[in-house]
């Protein structure tokens, strides 16, 4: 939170609730009302509020902002471009798919994997290691032709995932996807 202070000195820390097991946007309704209580603040005086791009964070700020209009409230930078790419993925499926199966398949075989790490460093997708899918989809883009040739060689029928990468790999559509997304959005 920054706002206006009237005798400016040293920051605090004006409260820790760390034993909260989970949080939704009620309670931080109860926390911001008993700390503003407790150390005698008035909401007019809070003007910026930053907090990451989490559900119960946005539909908090969008009922104090009901009662205090004059509040602006920011999302860090870093989970903005994260829901950015996860927005741009939700656009593109069998982008996404191809992603996310990729990821099963060598992180299954230590045999695959090292045959990927061949054709140089990459980072594994991950979900909560923001801008790792995008990373993988250059890598992917990049070595485009030497990865189908790993995985026709590898070759193993009788994996579900397998058939679906194979399938994805060879579609015309999902490689055009694909370069869209790194063409555009690569930069993330």
């Amino acid at each position: 939170m920054i706002g206006l202070v009237e005798n400016p000195g040293k920051e605090y820390l004006l409260g820790c609730y760390s034993t909260i097991e989970s949080s939704d946007s009620k309670l931080l309704n109860v926390i911001f009302d008993d700390l503003f209580a407790k150390y005698q603040l008035d909401y007019k005086n809070l003007i910026l509020m930053i907090t990451d791009a989490v559900r119960y964070n946005i539909l908090f700020y969008e009922e104090l902002h009901k009662k205090q209009p004059h509040i602006v409230h920011f999302t860090c930078i870093s989970h903005l471009l994260h829901n950015c790419v996860t927005f741009i993925l939700k656009k593109f499926c069998n982008v996404n798919l191809l992603i996310k199966k990729l990821n099963t398949l060598i992180g299954y075989n230590k045999r695959l994997h090292s045959l990927f790490r061949e054709l140089g460093p990459f980072k594994k997708p991950c979900e909560t290691r923001w801008g790792t899918s995008i990373d993988f989809l250059i890598f992917l883009k990049n070595n485009f032709d030497q990865i189908n040739k790993i995985l026709k060689e590898f070759k193993n029928d009788c994996s579900e995932t397998y058939k679906i990468c194979m399938n994805l790999i060879n579609n015309k559509t999902v490689y055009d996807g694909m370069v869209y997304i790194v063409r555009n959005y690569g930069f993330f």
